[in-house]
């Protein structure tokens, strides 16, 4: 996916343009209110004017609020947009790729599929991540997923997967989880109604992970 539909999908997935599209209409609806009433209380055009313009000053403050906060299952959602805080600021990601080792390990295949999207895969030895940030080696774009949600990593000859403190969580076998060991058919779940990731492990000599949505 380039990044112009990226920012697209963003954009639509934040309600960017229903937000702008909302605020304008109250903006405008309010101004041919205020426009009949005002006269007929004699108040000043200026209060008019001022009201419109303040309106058109506020635009860049509600395209930031659309950007940063989006309404889910769960309620209002913050989406910081910060990289990394989300992906690295925690030490999270840095302490599994530390902790990496192929040793008695297969590479693995993973596969999956994007909302709107034909099913793709990638096959790696190194820790592979689970997010909509477009440098995530597993790209799912849904409004369930953060931005760096998870990651699946290698030891001691046996897959593990370490949630990111993602928004929304990580949830196998029922229970939200921040670091779990992999076995054979387990389904993640990005979000505890979010899209499935599932893990095949053959014996180390293959391990694959699809990725579906419910």
């Amino acid at each position: 996916m380039s990044k112009v539909r990226y920012l697209l999908a963003e954009l639509v997935r934040r309600q960017m343009f229903r937000t702008l599209g909302a605020y304008i209409v109250i903006v405008w609806g309010l101004a041919q209110g205020f426009a009949g009433l005002f006269p007929s209380f004699g108040v000043p055009d200026w209060v008019l004017r001022s009201f419109i313009y303040a309106s058109m000053a506020a635009t860049p403050l509600v395209v930031i609020l659309a950007w940063k906060y989006q309404f889910t299952m769960q309620g209002l959602v913050r989406d910081t947009g910060n990289e990394d805080t989300e992906l690295d600021g925690t030490g999270l990601l840095n302490h599994a790729r530390a902790r990496h080792d192929t040793l008695g390990i297969s590479p693995i295949i993973v596969s999956w599929q994007s909302q709107g999207e034909a099913q793709q895969r990638v096959e790696s030895s190194a820790p592979i991540v689970i997010g909509r940030d477009t440098g995530c080696d597993v790209v799912i774009l849904d409004p369930h997923v953060s931005r760096s949600h998870a990651v699946i990593w290698a030891h001691n000859s046996a897959w593990y997967v370490t949630d990111l403190k993602s928004a929304n969580g990580t949830w196998l076998a029922g229970g939200s989880i921040s670091e779990a060991l992999l076995r054979d058919q387990d389904v993640l779940h990005l979000d505890e109604n979010g899209p499935q990731v599932t893990i095949s492990v053959q014996d180390t000599d293959v391990t694959l992970v699809s990725g579906t949505h419910p």
